[in-house]
């Protein structure tokens, strides 16, 4: 296991707030770690990195579409993006030089 993967789930998934974690690439655009069983698509690494590259009132209107579900996006900025679906799933998604994705789906 990486030590990038080890952070994840003792950071995030250690906390038991959190079912599922990613770190991606936002210069490359690709996934670099994720935790086990949660698979995360390109197409999905694309809309989560196009979320913050449109204007932040732009994806707080249209929402975002992940892993096949529609979500209503509750706050975007240049920073962080929170969304959530009709069944209370959670998504939280904080921008540094990588994108953390934390996800209750």
């Amino acid at each position: 296991m990486s030590h990038l993967q080890n952070l994840l789930l003792d950071t995030l998934l250690g906390t038991k707030h959190v079912d599922s974690a990613a770190l991606i690439k936002l210069q490359e655009r690709s996934l670099s770690v994720a935790s086990p069983g949660f698979s995360v698509m390109p197409s999905d690494v694309r809309t989560l990195v196009n979320g913050f590259a449109k204007n932040p009132l732009q994806t707080r209107r249209e929402g975002l579409y992940f892993k096949e579900k529609d979500y209503k996006c509750v706050r975007a900025d240049d920073y962080s993006l929170y969304a959530k679906n009709m069944f209370i799933s959670v998504m939280e998604v904080k921008k540094w030089q990588e994108m953390w994705l934390k996800c209750n789906c």
